[in-house]
């Protein structure tokens, strides 16, 4: 098995992020990796760093476009 780690530096926009991601699957496929593994929270910059930070509206669910987006690469 053959597996890639996709290190990125967040930005405070989900869909900058999400783009990145994109490229990261993209380039992982192109290398023939059987599994990409990403940050703990991709989308977001590392918010549980900042005490009492509200980033509810950063929640997304199984039927999100980033979710259904992401497997097709």
């Amino acid at each position: 098995m053959k597996l890639a780690l996709a290190q990125m530096k967040m930005r405070s926009s989900m869909d900058e992020n999400f783009q990145k991601s994109l490229a990261f699957v993209r380039e992982a496929a192109a290398l023939e990796a059987d599994l990409i593994f990403f940050p703990e929270i991709q989308l977001t910059p590392f918010f549980p760093q900042y005490e009492g930070r509200d980033m509810s509206s950063a929640a997304i669910g199984m039927d999100s476009h980033y979710i259904r987006r992401i497997g097709k690469g």
